[in-house]
């Protein structure tokens, strides 16, 4: 046999174990769950949740190794820094990322089945702080700052083509972009400007929703503007968050009202990151100290005020990498990295409590999430041990029409069938 015949093989063989666990553990999972609901009170039956996740999260990063995730986009370079992912219509996977060895824009896809990607702009030091959106028709949109001209850039692929404009050129501006698209297909960027006077930053908002470009100050008050990240809503109302640096306090914008207000939601140390729920409820995943180390913390006003509540004290929490996603049935999903356990992580509520699992063992920055409408979770990030971009998925989540118990059943249905078929295959 040819050593790429024995590689096929044993290949085939990981899958085969893979799969065999699967069904061994999601057995005794579906056992005690069932059993947990005939017998259990419901706190006992929340520990039975929080342990079916926790087995459910070592399931998928069994099958994820066994089936080549995560998987390296590009290694051509240092690459990967300021990605940012978005999902199209058909649940196919869109990347922005920056080229620091040529100080170019790149971008990512797997719409034709395998991944491919491209340079946008090589027009001096382009693509930091990228942010990606696809829109109805599943045109693709980036902001992105010029660190050459100090400007906000945009480019998209509307036309048929790659098109780049400049958006903003008013001093130092660029910093910190995120971008989202309405029911219009009208663009929304929110981003930061310096004064090289005061040596602080102010939150800036542009749109083209009148069809020319537009731009405003949304807030010059101290240092603010940091992180910035925005969403739209069903009725293309604005949300943003972002750090108010000066006071340490995670901020939130938006023109829900007809005008523009600004809220302090908590203290905040760091990254942030927001999405809007299907009843336009708001959610912000966010960094915070708590007087000893840096947690992840999470903010809503799905209740009609706002709370917040610590997602992960357990370690030292990078303010550099925190990612937000709403799923199909409104449960929340964050990634970012754990300095303690030296991992790219997932939290979700999609359980009951907020649990976390490690998606990749690997000094990461620049993590980004987005869930398709099957409910996988997509996620690309930059290794910077390696200084690759990289791209998994989670698959430990409830599918949006049946919830946590069947999908459990279905997990141990379909990889029994698997495993059968597969030892069918072993044997002859």
């Amino acid at each position: 046999m040819t050593d790429s015949g024995s590689r096929g093989v044993s290949r085939v063989n990981k899958v085969i174990l893979a799969l065999e666990r699967v069904s061994f553990l999601a057995a005794m999972v579906v056992a005690s769950m069932l059993l947990s609901i005939a017998l259990l009170s419901p706190v006992s039956l929340a520990s039975e949740a929080i342990q079916y996740h926790q087995e459910l999260g070592r399931l998928a990063r069994a099958v994820n190794e066994a089936v080549g995730l995560p998987v390296v986009i590009d290694s051509e370079g240092s690459v990967g820094a300021f990605s940012s992912i978005a999902v199209d219509s058909r649940n196919k996977v869109h990347i922005s990322y920056y080229d620091e060895s040529n100080g170019n824009l790149k971008y990512a896809n797997n719409t034709a089945d395998s991944w491919q990607n491209c340079t946008i702009d090589t027009a001096g030091d382009v693509g930091q702080y990228t942010s990606i959106c696809v829109d109805a028709n599943d045109k693709v949109h980036i902001s992105y700052h010029d660190e050459t001209s100090q400007d906000l850039k945009y480019a998209t692929n509307e036309s048929g083509s790659w098109q780049n404009y400049t958006i903003d050129n008013s001093d130092i501006v660029g910093e910190y972009t995120s971008i989202a698209v309405d029911s219009h297909n009208r663009i929304h960027i929110s981003y930061v400007s310096y004064n090289r006077w005061t040596w602080t930053r102010s939150l800036l908002y542009a749109n083209n929703t009148a069809g020319s470009w537009q731009i405003r100050v949304l807030d010059a008050s101290g240092d603010v503007g940091y992180s910035t990240s925005i969403a739209i809503d069903s009725n293309d109302k604005v949300h943003i968050s972002y750090w108010d640096y000066g006071r340490n306090n995670l901020r939130y914008a938006t023109d829900v009202s007809g005008s523009w207000e600004i809220h302090t939601i908590d203290k905040e140390y760091g990254h942030t990151s927001i999405a809007v729920d299907s009843h336009d409820k708001i959610h912000i995943g966010y960094v915070s100290w708590n007087g000893v180390s840096t947690v992840m913390k999470y903010a809503t006003d799905v209740s009609g005020t706002w709370l917040n509540f610590t997602v992960d004290d357990s370690g030292d929490i990078s303010s550099q990498t925190v990612s937000l996603a709403v799923d199909a049935v409104d449960c929340v999903h964050l990634v970012y990295f754990d300095w303690d356990d030296y991992a790219l992580e997932h939290a979700t509520n999609a359980f009951g409590p907020f649990q976390t699992s490690i998606v990749d063992k690997v000094w990461c920055y620049y993590a980004s999430i987005a869930v398709d409408t099957d409910n996988l979770v997509h996620i690309g990030y930059c290794d910077c041990t390696n200084v690759y971009l990289k791209y998994t998925v989670v698959l430990d989540t409830p599918i949006p029409e049946f919830g946590v118990m069947p999908f459990v059943a279905m997990v141990f249905l379909a990889t029994i069938v698997l495993t059968a078929g597969a030892r069918r295959r072993k044997e002859h």
